[in-house]
């Protein structure tokens, strides 16, 4: 049984609402983001990529395992690599790249492409402002994008499915919806967030755990603020 439904709260948007009483120390939620990308810093240099632990050695191409290393580039990262990511800028802004991430993860789709952009769309409403304060950042993404697809290729996207009122769309919900992500801790296991007796060792380590980087999700980023949360982020 779900333990959420989406409802629509005045003057917020749709939102994620308990359909049950949920117990102190239980899984509420778990969800994969579509995509999250580190800090620009030291955040992307001492720890992975892909799953957010510390990188044992950062010389790995910014992952812990050779296991993460293999899955990133069985994902978007294969197409990312052919990218070039430089047109984005010094790396400083995180939505940019988390856009190009998404892009990536897009296109590997293939036939399911409208259906992933669906998904991440339907986050928010449509957004009626003007957008020309973006141009340079939209074009930057097709520059990134034209060594890896082509030239062709990059202006049917980018002039179609993926035009200026899209990036912009999606910078807003980026503002609005996505979620800092602290490092991942690899001695925390999901049997842990159902102990209640851990429950307190865990907030204590989520308390101590700063954002090293960002992501959006499904489910999760329906979640809304609040000054006093009842739930934790792991």
């Amino acid at each position: 049984m779900l333990l959420f439904s989406v409802k629509e709260l005045a003057g917020r948007g749709r939102g994620l609402v308990a359909s049950q009483t949920i117990r102190k120390g239980s899984v509420a939620l778990e969800d994969t983001a579509f995509a999250a990308v580190l800090n620009h810093g030291r955040a992307a240099d001492d720890h992975c990529s892909f799953c957010f632990a510390p990188a044992a050695d950062a010389a790995d191409g910014g992952h812990c395992s050779a296991a993460c290393k293999e899955n990133s580039f069985a994902s978007h990262d294969r197409l990312l690599d052919k990218c070039d990511l430089g047109q984005l800028g010094d790396g400083a802004s995180r939505y940019p790249r988390l856009i190009a991430r998404m892009t990536a993860a897009a296109l590997l789709t293939g036939p399911k492409f409208n259906d992933y952009w669906s998904m991440v769309l339907s986050l928010a409403a449509p957004n009626t402002r003007a957008h020309t304060h973006l141009e340079a950042e939209f074009e930057a993404l097709q520059l990134a994008f034209e060594p890896a697809i082509g030239a062709d290729a990059t202006e049917t996207i980018f002039a179609g499915p993926l035009p200026l009122e899209w990036y912009a769309r999606l910078i807003g919900i980026l503002h609005v919806n996505s979620i800092g992500m602290g490092q991942r801790d690899l001695g925390v296991q999901v049997a842990d967030m159902n102990s209640a007796s851990q429950l307190a060792v865990l907030q204590q380590k989520a308390a101590k755990n700063p954002d090293i980087g960002v992501g959006l999700f499904p489910t999760a980023s329906l979640l809304n603020h609040s000054c006093e949360p009842n739930c934790e982020m792991f």
